[in-house]
């Protein structure tokens, strides 16, 4: 199954991917906030960043392949701080448990006691089209010549004037920064 086919969970949090701190359990050894390894459902588990970076899912299925795959950080509900490709491949691949280190910290605190940890890599967003196998809806909105920066009311505005797939566009764009489904 292909990660654009998966039907993620509905995200309560968003936050971009440029702001999380990529913490491993050494940086937690050093840092204030008492933790726990262990053993967490993946239904449990709650994204909250849309953006991926090309190469990392590959380098998490090899992980999971040959077992070398490193825990999945997560703060006291289960919102996942480093780890969302670990994450999209435990879907894929219908895993019931993946590791966890599960931090007695709210993520926010999280994200900033560890400020300095934040990388600010190229990115891309990752959800799927759901008409077209193997065509996303970020890859239509590049080719009809639209773009999902801006605000959503911006993004209303431009969508009513311009017409077409490039409209349309505008529209769904919109739409998921406003929280809608497709």
């Amino acid at each position: 199954m292909r990660l654009a086919e998966l039907d993620r969970p509905e995200q309560e949090k968003n936050f971009p991917r440029k702001i999380m701190p990529q913490i491993r359990q050494p940086d937690l050894d050093d840092g204030p906030f008492s933790y726990k390894l262990g053993n967490i459902s993946v239904s449990n588990l709650k994204s909250v960043q849309k953006q991926r970076v090309k190469g990392l899912k590959d380098k998490a299925k090899r992980g999971f392949d040959d077992g070398s795959i490193r825990p999945i950080i997560i703060d006291k509900n289960n919102f996942i701080v480093n780890g969302h490709h670990r994450y999209d491949v435990a879907l894929e691949l219908d895993l019931d448990k993946v590791k966890a280190i599960r931090v007695d910290a709210t993520i926010e605190e999280l994200i900033k006691h560890y400020s300095s940890k934040a990388r600010d890599e190229e990115t891309y967003e990752n959800f799927a089209d759901g008409k077209v196998k193997g065509k996303s809806r970020p890859g239509r909105v590049k080719k009809a010549g639209a773009s999902c920066k801006g605000s959503v009311s911006s993004l209303r505005a431009k969508a009513k004037k311009y017409s077409g797939e490039r409209g349309k566009m505008y529209h769904w764009c919109a739409n998921m920064k406003g929280g809608k489904k497709k």
